[in-house]
């Protein structure tokens, strides 16, 4: 038994016709309108719009600028009557990164600049990821200055110390790799291009100028002070709660509580074929479960990857003993027996590493100076 409980209210004025019918246990409901459009809502200002994207929370802390930003999107939407600059710069240290940035004119340094704390854990902080930040927030900044003021073109020049994240974020295409470094990050700055409604153009600013030269162009004087501002903000980063979500970035992935921002394609691999690999592995007599813990899964990973393929193809074979030994020639009818040709023995992988046959000593020693010479 279930009572309605509420106002009476008026008829919505957005009433459309429906069929209601029932099919077996289903209501069904079909119908066909226009559709309803909602006027979206406005704002007094621009810092008001800004603050009703929880998304941008992280952005919007701590950033100021002159009369609402109605100079910069004049400027903007001026074009040829100004040259919008835009330059960031970012900091790293330890476990903790920031980005420092300014969008103004020639004459006119400051229209909007502010400081971020960059997004993501303790292993996701990098230099790299600091400049990226730098302009993912400087883009996002404009994205939403042109969405506030009615702004449908324009252009604006983003420069940066960082020359990687600049040719990441506008030189390489848009293709999204899942295992490049910083992919939230990176996808995050290809949606932004993708909807802007400004003409973006990039340069490098070559970095730290002041410690050669005293005669600096604006750009260079600019990143300057945008490095000593990134500096000092990472004091505020090591007192702030970390934060995951960057508006605009692709689907997220998270594994045992740790948002994967690179190497997604083969960290997910592991994270879901480890434990077969580990229960294959228990299966093998010569291998127990403490075993498998002391294997040091990831130092094996890296060393494989600095071998060539073939190198990699022969290591996997010999390890689970499925390659050319006196066992396998047997069985696969290569050779009469599985004696092996130095010793007599039943030969298998391991016992390529254990014969005591003639010669195999002097090999042996040979191959272990060898690997001393090489650390």
């Amino acid at each position: 038994m279930y009572e309605a409980v509420g106002t009476e209210c008026d008829r919505p004025g957005t009433l459309q016709r429906a069929t209601v019918y029932s099919k077996g246990a289903r209501i069904v409901c079909t119908g066909s309108a226009d559709f309803v459009s909602l006027d979206p809502p406005r704002f007094p200002t621009f810092r008001d719009f800004l603050a009703s994207i929880r998304s941008l929370d992280w952005c919007t802390q701590s950033f100021e600028m002159v009369d609402d930003g109605k100079p910069l999107a004049d400027a903007i939407a001026n074009g040829l009557s100004a040259t919008i600059m835009a330059v960031s710069d970012g900091s790293f240290k330890r476990t903790h990164g920031t980005a420092a940035w300014t969008v103004g004119t020639e004459d006119q340094h400051h229209m909007l600049s502010g400081s971020v704390v960059c997004s993501g854990g303790e292993e996701d902080q990098s230099a790299y990821r600091s400049e990226l930040t730098g302009l993912y927030v400087i883009m996002t900044f404009i994205n939403h200055l042109c969405d506030f003021y009615n702004i449908n073109s324009g252009q604006v020049e983003i420069g940066c110390d960082g020359l990687s994240a600049l040719q990441t974020a506008f030189d390489n295409g848009m293709i999204l790799h899942s295992d490049i470094p910083d992919y939230d990050l990176v996808g995050a700055i290809f949606h932004l291009r993708k909807t802007s409604k400004v003409l973006w153009h990039h340069r490098h600013i070559k970095g730290h100028q002041d410690d050669y030269s005293d005669e600096l162009d604006t750009w260079a004087q600019r990143n300057i002070r945008m490095d000593l501002k990134a500096k000092a903000h990472l004091s505020i980063a090591t007192r702030q709660p970390r934060h995951y979500s960057i508006a605009g970035e692709p689907w997220q992935l998270w594994v045992k509580g740790v948002k994967l921002t690179k190497s997604i394609q083969s960290t997910t691999y592991a994270a879901v074929q480890g434990e077969y690999s580990e229960q294959y592995w228990r299966g093998k007599k010569d291998i127990d479960a403490t075993g498998i813990k002391l294997v040091d899964w990831t130092a094996i990973g890296n060393a494989m990857k600095l071998i060539p393929r073939p190198r990699r193809v022969f290591v996997a074979k010999h390890v689970s003993g499925m390659c050319g030994v006196g066992r396998f020639m047997k069985r696969w009818k290569e050779w009469p027996s599985d004696a092996c040709p130095r010793c007599g023995d039943p030969e298998d992988s391991s016992h390529v590493w254990t014969c005591k046959g003639p010669g195999t000593r002097e090999l042996w020693d040979k191959a272990i100076t060898d690997l001393s010479l090489s650390c």
